[in-house]
């Protein structure tokens, strides 16, 4: 209903407000036009004074020249001396002036051509009667012929001129005429308009008063609704994003109400992904603190499974490590029982050994009592899940770990594995470079000694050779 009231409002309004418009626009050409036709009429005054200016010049000229071709006298040549440069500047003003009639731009370059040859005639007499030369009756003709033509030329573009302005006047006057009838029809129009729409309006609002009881029962009941998804707000806002509000109504609030659910929903699911990330990453920084600083493989392998058992809630556990990619070897357990026939697992034998073939993380639930396990490293407790990964170092596998839960793995236990592989199998390479690098030394550090024992026997040697030498040489002496 306000929305019909606003509309009628808006719709009423902008109707008169639109003829209010055009009428001023009507009123505005019709005084522009005037304003048009004024400096049009000035503008044909001006190109008429300049017409007949230019052949006022011209008569000037031919009386000045007369007189001096009767008297000889040159006073008389001072109406004629620069008359050809002023005819030449008052064309270029008529051809600026001009320019949007091509009809007179071809009339005022024919009117140029003939002022040049009359006043090159001009010029040609007066130099004629210098030199002493007589007075021929023809020129005169001539000029006089020359003079009537100007003058033609001349009407002729003042009557197009004329013409021209007739033309727009007798257009601006019926424009004139219009204007006024129209801005009337256009007065009348929004007073019709007006009242309509008041008739309207008074309508609507009669009808929006019935509708006001109505809306005093709904907000009643929109109070409450809006009272109960505040309520769920303040918990939400608290931090308790498992809450949710019961209103299933197809209105607003109850688009409200499903879009503050799923807002709970995304929140709990953020936190809840924030969390994991964050016990991810303790996880790591765990791991890599508990592995720093230790160069002795077992001792290594003991720490990382003690640290990932106690992590992960894990009850069992055995680090294996590849042996030339031939076999696994135990190098350490968590919780683990003594069994010879763990102690050596092939490649593909059991979930280890499978597990190390794919390079790839294993999964075993829901495991029971009965079950005969190939290659589980606990013989003493079945546990609920046993999950098996691969440690790798740049694309090569260092080793395997297996562990087991009496209350099985989540996502996040699993997603923790895949992110310590790569770490324990560096911190593996790293504990055996070490170790190869420490063995290197040792042996050549024996190997040293060797040498210098058997240096030390070498000189012994030659000690005896030269005493048995200086014996030798002492009995050939005595000899």
């Amino acid at each position: 209903m306000k929305a019909s009231l606003k509309r009628n409002l808006l719709i009423g309004f902008g109707i008169s407000l639109l003829i209010l418009v055009v009428s001023t626009v009507i009123s505005y050409l019709s005084i522009q036009n005037l304003l048009e036709s004024a400096q049009m009429v000035n503008h044909t005054n001006q190109v008429v004074d300049k017409l007949e200016e230019s052949i006022s010049i011209a008569k000037d000229a031919e009386t000045g020249q007369r007189g001096y071709l009767i008297t000889g006298q040159s006073e008389y040549l001072e109406p004629y001396t620069g008359s050809s440069e002023r005819v030449a500047k008052l064309m270029g003003d008529l051809r600026t002036m001009i320019t949007d009639n091509p009809g007179q731009l071809q009339r005022l370059s024919r009117l140029e051509d003939v002022f040049k040859k009359r006043f090159n005639r001009l010029e040609i007499l007066i130099d004629n009667r210098k030199l002493g030369g007589t007075l021929d009756l023809n020129d005169m003709k001539a000029g006089k012929e020359n003079m009537d033509s100007l003058r033609s030329m001349v009407r002729q573009m003042v009557t197009v001129e004329n013409a021209l302005l007739h033309e727009r006047t007798t257009a601006l006057t019926k424009a004139a005429a219009v204007t006024p009838k129209i801005i009337i029809a256009a007065a009348l129009l929004a007073i019709l308009i007006t009242f309509l729409f008041f008739y309207r309006m008074n309508k609507d609002i009669d009808v929006r008063s019935r509708l006001q009881d109505e809306l005093v029962e709904k907000d009643l009941s929109i109070s409450r609704r809006i009272g109960l998804i505040q309520e769920v707000s303040h918990k939400i806002s608290g931090g308790d994003y498992s809450v949710r509000v019961e209103d299933n109504a197809a209105d607003r609030l109850g688009n409200i109400s499903i879009a503050l659910n799923k807002m709970a929903q995304s929140l709990e699911q953020s936190f809840n992904d924030l969390a994991a990330r964050e016990w991810l990453q303790t996880g790591l920084a765990g791991l890599n603190e508990a592995v720093i600083g230790n160069d002795n493989l077992k001792l290594v392998s003991s720490k990382i499974l003690s640290f990932i058992a106690e992590y992960t809630g894990s009850q069992v556990g055995a680090l294996y490590i590849n042996i030339n990619n031939e076999y696994l070897a135990l190098e350490n357990g968590y919780a683990l029982a003594n069994d010879s026939n763990t102690a050596k697992i092939k490649f593909g034998e059991g979930i280890v050994g499978q597990a190390a073939k794919d390079a790839k993380q294993l999964l075993v639930k829901n495991i029971e009592e009965k079950d005969v396990l190939i290659s589980f490293a606990s013989t003493q407790i079945k546990p609920a899940s046993i999950v098996v990964f691969p440690l790798m170092f740049e694309g090569s596998l260092k080793g395997v770990i297996e562990l087991g839960s009496l209350t099985g793995y989540t996502d996040k236990d699993l997603e923790l594995f895949k992110n310590i592989s790569e770490n324990i199998g560096i911190a593996i390479n790293t504990v055996q470079a070490r170790e190869k690098v420490q063995e290197l030394l040792e042996e050549t550090q024996s190997q040293a000694e060797e040498l210098m024992s058997q240096q030390a026997e070498l000189e012994q040697i030659n000690t005896e050779l030269e005493a048995q030498a200086q014996q030798l040489q002492t009995s050939e002496e005595e000899l």
